[in-house]
């Protein structure tokens, strides 16, 4: 008798080439309280083109690893809430982030939430303003002197969500504050020191962020929250007519600026004066994306990961990549 395989959801990914992916998943017949997650790799090159590993822990983000200390080993990094770093090689090894998460051994700042390559360097961060970053060998050390909240903090707690940079002395990090409607706030690190940047007084809760240039900085979040700038010249919220739900991740591709929304996947035309918001319409059915976590420009494809769909699109033809535990629900 044939086993039934166990349907997952993708709570995050990354796209590391055009043919290369990596899915961190969770099991939904599974409590959401459970400390599981089923990370698949997608691979077109392999003859197993999917295949995956079980970590008990809730992995939190994924990114592409290039260590320079050790080419051409080019791996995924995971991170999981509680600070453990996974690396996704052929021989997978394991790290732990000293003082982060909420374990016995943690000093009791919170969950991490994003883990990025930046420069030669990984970076990791999350609640109450931690931020780390790891040596050559090895070593996670604090990188949040000025923003990280102790114990006997009195402002309003700093959730960063994710944080990127052009280098590694021009760093941002995004989040939000532990106030009524949970306001956004961003850092900024010029390798010397964190500055707190001035935000439109209305900007919503800061989910990510995307790096176009060292003058372009695109950062995203809830009610629509679209601002782009940079630390030198401020940031202004981009008006973008129909523009008003969940924003969870932003890419360039081919000159246009798409959206992962809690709507679906929408693109503007950032040259245009007073540019109108468009819904991604694409040769598949149903023809509208509606269910995209994350949009990422790599190798010149544009890829669109969500819960239960997973896209692919070469500026032509939009193609369904179909996950081998996510049945096919139009």
């Amino acid at each position: 008798m044939e086993k039934i395989r166990p349907i997952c959801t993708i709570r995050t990914a990354v796209a590391g080439t055009e043919s290369v992916s990596c899915f961190v998943t969770s099991i939904d017949a599974f409590d959401n309280s459970e400390r599981y997650s089923r990370v698949f790799f997608y691979n077109e090159l392999n003859e197993n083109v999917w295949t995956y590993t079980e970590q008990n822990d809730r992995i939190t983000s994924v990114c592409v690893w290039s260590d320079p200390y050790n080419q051409p080993n080019r791996v995924f990094a995971a991170l999981s809430e509680n600070g453990e770093v996974i690396f996704l090689g052929p021989n997978q090894s394991g790290e732990k982030i000293g003082d982060s998460g909420l374990s016995s051994d943690s000093k009791g700042y919170g969950y991490l939430n994003c883990i990025v390559q930046i420069g030669h360097h990984l970076f990791a961060c999350g609640y109450s303003g931690q931020v780390y970053r790891r040596s050559s060998t090895g070593i996670w050390h604090h990188f949040d002197s000025s923003i990280l909240q102790t114990s006997d903090s009195t402002e309003p707690k700093y959730f960063i969500e994710s944080m990127n940079g052009c280098s590694e002395n021009d760093i941002y990090c995004v989040g939000s504050t532990s106030e009524p409607g949970y306001p956004g706030r961003a850092d900024y690190w010029n390798g010397k020191h964190w500055t707190k940047l001035d935000l439109p007084i209305d900007t919503g809760r800061l989910t990510n962020l995307y790096i176009e240039s060292h003058e372009k900085i695109w950062l995203c979040g809830a009610n629509g929250t679209l601002l782009c700038g940079n630390v030198n010249d401020g940031f202004i919220k981009v008006k973008v007519k129909y523009l008003n739900s969940l924003i969870t991740s932003v890419t360039k591709f081919q000159e246009c600026l798409f959206l992962a929304t809690s709507k679906g996947i929408f693109y503007f035309d950032p040259r245009i004066s007073d540019p109108v918001l468009m819904q991604v319409i694409t040769n598949l059915q149903p023809p509208q994306l509606t269910d995209t976590l994350i949009v990422q420009s790599v190798e010149g494809y544009l890829w669109s990961i969500g819960s239960k769909k997973i896209t692919r699109f070469d500026g032509k033809i939009w193609e369904s990549i179909q996950h081998p535990d996510i049945p096919n629900i139009k």
